[in-house]
């Protein structure tokens, strides 16, 4: 995204088909996240409603089909958070209205908003797949997951505490759990909790920080392959139980991470 003067330039590559797009968002439009071919503009105080705009991935067209209102939204709500996740059809949203805060998700195909949680609060992680809404909130990280597509009114059911660890992706039917609080001691491990039935178990036994979640939705971090290189490791749903880990490009070798070589 680039801005110059009045005109804010969104480009979008699909980094596997090298399929591109570029567009000038209209003037007070103000850029909040993207997701797929998907762009989100607006909500907040000062750029009016959020809208959906649609690129049409082909190069050297300028083309975007869309500037869409996001439907569910009620009129002078405060969207405060818009991002994106481990699915290109949806994108996370959280707005304040009447002074409580609701989260949901917006389908990019029909530019509609669903809620999932309310009475959320601010500093509460929100990560999604197609198939689930979790939420790491409050001071115990209390985790809890609701399905994506679920009857109005059904509530996020309780996973049990994070512990030191936080919320960073959603896979298949599991939260994916890592970067440990750096004053809790705990060690730099990658856990997954089940969004089924809560059972929680350790995906990998080493990991650097920044454990992240893919569009795709997979999840990412960089651990130790046993032959003394790290390499980033590909978390993805499948297996007899239901994640599978497969180690992916050389980051670096382990003495130069500052480890002893995993043997």
């Amino acid at each position: 995204m680039t801005t110059q003067g009045d005109v804010t330039t969104v480009s979008q590559v699909h980094r596997s088909s090298g399929d591109a797009t570029r567009f000038a968002l209209p003037k007070g439009q103000t850029f909040r996240a993207a997701s797929g071919w998907s762009v989100l503009v607006g909500g907040n105080s000062g750029g009016g409603q959020l809208r959906v705009w649609r690129a049409s991935a082909l190069l050297p067209v300028e083309n975007a089909a869309g500037g869409r209102v996001v439907a569910g939204i009620p009129s002078g709500a405060t969207v405060y958070l818009v991002r994106p996740g481990g699915s290109v059809r949806y994108a996370a949203v959280a707005y304040r209205y009447q002074g409580v805060a609701t989260a949901g998700l917006v389908d990019l195909a029909t530019y509609s908003f669903t809620p999932y949680v309310t009475g959320l609060s601010t500093g509460a992680q929100i990560r999604y797949n197609d198939r689930w809404f979790a939420i790491d909130e409050g001071p115990n990280h209390t985790l809890s997951a609701v399905r994506v597509g679920s009857a109005p009114g059904t509530g996020p059911s309780a996973l049990g505490d994070a512990g030191p660890y936080r919320l960073r992706a959603v896979v298949g039917d599991h939260l994916v759990l890592g970067d440990p609080e750096p004053a809790s001691g705990a060690s730099a491990r990658v856990d997954a909790v089940s969004a089924l039935d809560g059972s929680r178990r350790t995906v990998l036994d080493a990991a650097q920080s920044e454990v992240t979640f893919a569009q795709d939705g997979a999840a990412l971090a960089t651990a130790p392959d046993g032959t003394g290189l790290w390499r980033v490791h590909h978390i993805l749903p499948g297996g007899d139980s239901g994640l599978q880990v497969w180690p992916s490009w050389i980051v670096v070798g382990a003495e130069a991470a500052g480890e002893e070589p995993v043997r």
